[in-house]
């Protein structure tokens, strides 16, 4: 892979996430470089990512559910879930909510442990294609307590407080 060095934010909180990402992309098409167009944000689950639009878009970043994209390019940052990134590509990624609990998310009282290590793989996987949607750039961030997962990677990510940013 070409381009930055992937970047690991912490935020400290959620609100704090909250404007970090509407900053952030703004800067990022600030720099000329890219358009907002060519942002995709992607998240774990479809709650998240009505959400997510919506901040945005009250935050002045004109975004659309990733299931509204048709392919042909459109100048709004696409907003999807990890699934539904695959096959994609965009100039720049952003993966906000990498939290613990939420990426993977936790077991639940009544599930196997077999169950859960098979969601827990494919959470996994799933993050891991969202990864590798970004061509050049590729900002994960965290409210609180970074996933389990980020941890096992931190060696291989530049690691910022949003406030230095």
């Amino acid at each position: 892979r070409s381009g930055l060095r992937p970047l690991l934010v912490d935020c400290g909180d959620d609100e704090r996430e909250n404007v970090f990402l509407v900053k952030q992309i703004k800067n990022v098409v600030a720099s000329g470089v890219v358009g907002y167009g060519d942002i995709g944000v992607f998240v774990p689950i479809n709650s998240m990512v009505k959400a997510t639009v919506k901040r945005l878009n009250e935050g002045g970043v004109s975004a659309v559910p990733l299931k509204q994209y048709d392919g042909i390019p459109s100048p709004e940052v696409k907003v999807g879930t990890y699934a539904r990134s695959k096959g994609l590509e965009f100039k720049v990624v952003l993966l906000p909510r990498v939290k613990a609990g939420t990426v993977p998310h936790e077991q639940r009282a009544n599930q196997s442990d077999e169950a859960y290590a098979e969601q827990r793989a494919l959470e996994v996987n799933q993050f891991f294609v969202a990864m590798t949607r970004a061509r050049d750039q590729l900002i994960v961030s965290f409210g609180e307590h970074p996933s389990e997962i980020l941890l096992e990677a931190i060696d291989e990510l530049e690691v910022l407080k949003a406030d230095n940013i």
